[in-house]
């Protein structure tokens, strides 16, 4: 839809099962074909596999579009990448967290949240990440 309000409207009158498929239909669309996403590629298809309900996916691609954020120093973008792919952790298989670690994803998401002014929250996620890495033998 060209016009915002129009793609509103139709995505409103969509019941909760059609919006999972949309969204599934639109990531599967932006994996094969990363320039429909542009310069947002990362984002989009993190968010487009969290609406779906594919948590897995949207975990992997969450923990791509912080990084990505990142780099070009996003970091309200960052952290909230790293955020949902903390709470995907928990409901995800172990072998979904291939790859990715979760003491290094709650260390990016205190840096990204400090970076973005939100020290109350650097700091819990900060002191998060000690904790893992003492749990996990990492540090």
């Amino acid at each position: 839809f060209r016009h915002a309000l129009l793609r509103e409207a139709a995505y409103a009158d969509l019941l909760p099962a059609e919006r999972e498929a949309l969204h599934a239909v639109l990531a599967r669309e932006l994996e094969a074909d990363p320039e429909l996403g542009g310069a947002a590629f990362a984002g989009e298809l993190a968010h487009h596999w969290h609406v779906a309900g594919e948590r897995e996916r949207a975990l992997s691609a969450s923990g791509r579009a912080g990084r990505e954020a990142e780099r070009v120093y996003a970091h309200p973008e960052a952290l909230r990448h790293f955020q949902r792919a903390l709470d995907l952790w928990e409901h995800t298989a172990p072998q979904a967290r291939a790859g990715l670690d979760r003491v290094e994803l709650t260390e990016r998401a205190a840096e990204a949240a400090s970076a973005a002014g939100e020290a109350g929250l650097a700091m819990t996620l900060a002191q998060r990440a000690v904790e893992l890495a003492e749990h996990w033998g990492k540090k």
